[in-house]
Protein backbone atom coordinates (compact mmCIF):
# COMPACT_ATOMS: atom_id res chain seq x y z
CA UNK A 1 0.00 0.00 0.00
CA UNK A 2 2.82 2.41 0.81
CA UNK A 3 4.52 1.66 -2.52
CA UNK A 4 1.23 2.56 -4.21
CA UNK A 5 1.24 5.97 -2.53
CA UNK A 6 -0.92 5.34 0.53
CA UNK A 7 0.04 7.01 3.78
CA UNK A 8 -0.52 4.11 6.16
CA UNK A 9 -1.56 4.86 9.73
CA UNK A 10 -2.00 2.16 12.29
CA UNK A 11 -5.05 2.27 14.55
CA UNK A 12 -5.30 0.33 17.79
CA UNK A 13 -8.91 -0.86 17.87
CA UNK A 14 -8.69 -1.50 21.61
CA UNK A 15 -6.99 1.71 22.79
CA UNK A 16 -7.67 4.42 20.17
CA UNK A 17 -10.93 6.31 20.62
CA UNK A 18 -10.97 7.83 17.14
CA UNK A 19 -9.89 7.05 13.59
CA UNK A 20 -8.35 10.47 13.15
CA UNK A 21 -7.93 12.06 9.74
CA UNK A 22 -8.16 9.02 7.44
CA UNK A 23 -9.86 8.59 4.09
CA UNK A 24 -10.16 4.82 4.11
CA UNK A 25 -9.88 1.84 6.39
CA UNK A 26 -8.36 -1.60 5.82
CA UNK A 27 -9.04 -3.96 8.72
CA UNK A 28 -6.90 -7.04 8.36
CA UNK A 29 -7.25 -10.47 9.86
CA UNK A 30 -6.58 -11.52 13.39
CA UNK A 31 -8.50 -13.05 16.23
CA UNK A 32 -11.12 -10.54 17.37
CA UNK A 33 -12.93 -13.27 19.29
CA UNK A 34 -9.98 -13.36 21.73
CA UNK A 35 -10.28 -9.61 22.33
CA UNK A 36 -14.06 -9.37 21.99
CA UNK A 37 -14.57 -7.83 25.45
CA UNK A 38 -11.92 -5.18 24.84
CA UNK A 39 -13.20 -4.40 21.33
CA UNK A 40 -16.74 -4.06 22.65
CA UNK A 41 -15.55 -1.78 25.45
CA UNK A 42 -14.17 0.71 22.90
CA UNK A 43 -17.62 2.01 22.02
CA UNK A 44 -16.29 5.34 20.69
CA UNK A 45 -14.24 3.70 17.95
CA UNK A 46 -16.96 1.18 17.04
CA UNK A 47 -19.49 4.01 16.63
CA UNK A 48 -17.08 6.10 14.58
CA UNK A 49 -16.35 3.20 12.21
CA UNK A 50 -20.09 2.73 11.65
CA UNK A 51 -20.65 6.47 11.17
CA UNK A 52 -17.80 6.77 8.66
CA UNK A 53 -19.10 3.73 6.77
CA UNK A 54 -22.56 5.35 6.54
CA UNK A 55 -20.88 8.48 5.14
CA UNK A 56 -19.31 6.43 2.34
CA UNK A 57 -15.75 6.02 3.57
CA UNK A 58 -14.14 3.05 1.78
CA UNK A 59 -13.70 0.24 4.29
CA UNK A 60 -12.34 -3.23 3.56
CA UNK A 61 -12.47 -5.90 6.26
CA UNK A 62 -10.63 -9.16 5.75
CA UNK A 63 -11.57 -12.13 7.98
CA UNK A 64 -11.08 -10.63 11.47
CA UNK A 65 -12.03 -7.31 9.87
CA UNK A 66 -15.26 -8.90 8.61
CA UNK A 67 -15.98 -10.05 12.15
CA UNK A 68 -15.34 -6.57 13.59
CA UNK A 69 -17.62 -4.93 11.02
CA UNK A 70 -20.59 -7.18 11.85
CA UNK A 71 -23.14 -6.50 14.61
CA UNK A 72 -21.69 -8.97 17.11
CA UNK A 73 -19.46 -11.98 17.72
CA UNK A 74 -21.03 -14.98 19.48
CA UNK A 75 -18.52 -17.15 21.34
CA UNK A 76 -18.64 -19.29 24.47
CA UNK A 77 -22.23 -18.35 25.20
CA UNK A 78 -21.71 -14.60 25.03
CA UNK A 79 -22.43 -12.02 22.37
CA UNK A 80 -20.05 -9.05 22.10
CA UNK A 81 -21.15 -6.00 20.12
CA UNK A 82 -18.91 -4.90 17.28
CA UNK A 83 -19.11 -1.98 14.81
CA UNK A 84 -22.47 -2.94 13.30
CA UNK A 85 -21.70 -1.82 9.75
CA UNK A 86 -23.36 -5.09 8.71
CA UNK A 87 -26.46 -6.34 10.52
CA UNK A 88 -25.13 -9.88 10.76
CA UNK A 89 -23.81 -12.01 13.58
CA UNK A 90 -20.54 -13.91 13.59
CA UNK A 91 -20.69 -17.31 15.31
CA UNK A 92 -17.56 -19.10 16.49
CA UNK A 93 -17.23 -22.88 15.99
CA UNK A 94 -14.86 -25.54 17.31
CA UNK A 95 -13.75 -26.61 13.83
CA UNK A 96 -12.55 -24.64 10.81
CA UNK A 97 -15.38 -23.38 8.62
CA UNK A 98 -13.12 -22.40 5.74
CA UNK A 99 -9.52 -23.31 4.85
CA UNK A 100 -8.44 -22.83 1.25
CA UNK A 101 -6.87 -20.68 -1.36
CA UNK A 102 -9.64 -18.57 -2.84
CA UNK A 103 -10.56 -17.40 -6.29
CA UNK A 104 -13.36 -14.87 -6.50
CA UNK A 105 -15.31 -13.55 -9.46
CA UNK A 106 -16.68 -10.05 -8.91
CA UNK A 107 -20.43 -9.85 -9.54
CA UNK A 108 -21.03 -6.39 -7.99
CA UNK A 109 -18.61 -3.49 -8.24
CA UNK A 110 -17.18 -2.32 -4.94
CA UNK A 111 -14.25 -0.37 -3.42
CA UNK A 112 -11.64 -2.85 -4.69
CA UNK A 113 -13.04 -4.53 -7.81
CA UNK A 114 -15.27 -4.06 -10.82
CA UNK A 115 -17.80 -6.61 -12.08
CA UNK A 116 -15.93 -9.29 -14.04
CA UNK A 117 -12.65 -8.97 -12.11
CA UNK A 118 -11.06 -12.07 -10.60
CA UNK A 119 -9.27 -11.89 -7.27
CA UNK A 120 -7.04 -14.37 -5.45
CA UNK A 121 -6.35 -14.88 -1.78
CA UNK A 122 -6.77 -17.38 1.03
CA UNK A 123 -9.17 -18.06 3.88
CA UNK A 124 -8.84 -19.71 7.28
CA UNK A 125 -11.64 -19.16 9.76
CA UNK A 126 -13.44 -20.87 12.62
CA UNK A 127 -16.46 -18.61 12.35
CA UNK A 128 -19.52 -18.33 10.16
CA UNK A 129 -21.82 -15.40 9.46
CA UNK A 130 -25.52 -15.70 10.39
CA UNK A 131 -28.52 -13.45 9.69
CA UNK A 132 -27.57 -12.49 6.16
CA UNK A 133 -31.02 -11.20 5.31
CA UNK A 134 -31.13 -8.56 2.57
CA UNK A 135 -27.36 -8.86 2.16
CA UNK A 136 -25.66 -7.90 -1.07
CA UNK A 137 -22.65 -9.94 -2.08
CA UNK A 138 -19.75 -8.68 -4.18
CA UNK A 139 -18.24 -11.98 -5.30
CA UNK A 140 -19.08 -15.48 -6.40
CA UNK A 141 -16.69 -18.08 -5.01
CA UNK A 142 -14.88 -19.94 -7.78
CA UNK A 143 -12.56 -21.66 -5.30
CA UNK A 144 -12.91 -21.80 -1.51
CA UNK A 145 -15.89 -21.38 0.75
CA UNK A 146 -16.32 -17.64 1.38
CA UNK A 147 -19.24 -16.55 3.52
CA UNK A 148 -21.46 -19.31 2.14
CA UNK A 149 -23.96 -20.16 -0.55
CA UNK A 150 -21.16 -19.78 -3.10
CA UNK A 151 -20.82 -16.10 -2.22
CA UNK A 152 -18.20 -13.86 -0.60
CA UNK A 153 -17.86 -10.20 0.27
CA UNK A 154 -20.85 -8.49 1.89
CA UNK A 155 -21.34 -4.84 1.01
CA UNK A 156 -23.00 -1.80 2.56
CA UNK A 157 -22.44 1.81 1.53
CA UNK A 158 -18.78 1.75 0.36
CA UNK A 159 -17.75 -0.97 2.82
CA UNK A 160 -16.77 -4.52 1.90
CA UNK A 161 -16.20 -7.40 4.34
CA UNK A 162 -15.04 -10.88 3.43
CA UNK A 163 -13.27 -13.92 4.81
CA UNK A 164 -10.70 -13.80 2.02
CA UNK A 165 -7.29 -12.34 2.79
CA UNK A 166 -6.42 -10.70 -0.52
CA UNK A 167 -3.23 -11.43 -2.43
CA UNK A 168 -2.66 -7.83 -3.46
CA UNK A 169 0.35 -8.55 -5.69
CA UNK A 170 -1.83 -10.90 -7.77
CA UNK A 171 -4.33 -8.08 -8.40
CA UNK A 172 -2.59 -4.69 -8.57
CA UNK A 173 -5.82 -3.14 -9.86
CA UNK A 174 -7.31 -3.70 -6.38
CA UNK A 175 -4.87 -1.28 -4.76
CA UNK A 176 -5.36 1.32 -7.51
CA UNK A 177 -9.15 1.12 -7.23
CA UNK A 178 -9.01 1.41 -3.43
CA UNK A 179 -6.71 4.41 -3.73
CA UNK A 180 -9.15 6.17 -6.08
CA UNK A 181 -12.04 5.40 -3.73
CA UNK A 182 -10.13 6.87 -0.77
CA UNK A 183 -9.17 9.96 -2.75
CA UNK A 184 -12.81 10.43 -3.77
CA UNK A 185 -13.95 10.18 -0.18
CA UNK A 186 -11.31 12.67 1.04
CA UNK A 187 -12.58 15.27 -1.49
CA UNK A 188 -16.10 15.19 -0.05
Amino acid sequence: LERAGFEVRRIDSIADGTLGDVSGLLIGGGYPEIFANELEANNALRQEVRKRASEGMPIVGECGGLMYLCRCIRTNGSCNRMAGVFDSEVVMHDRPQGLSYTLLGCIKGNAIADAGDRLRGHEFHYSSVDNLRETEFAFEVLRGKGIGMGREGITAWNALAMYTHMHYLAAPKVVDKLKRACEGYSRQ
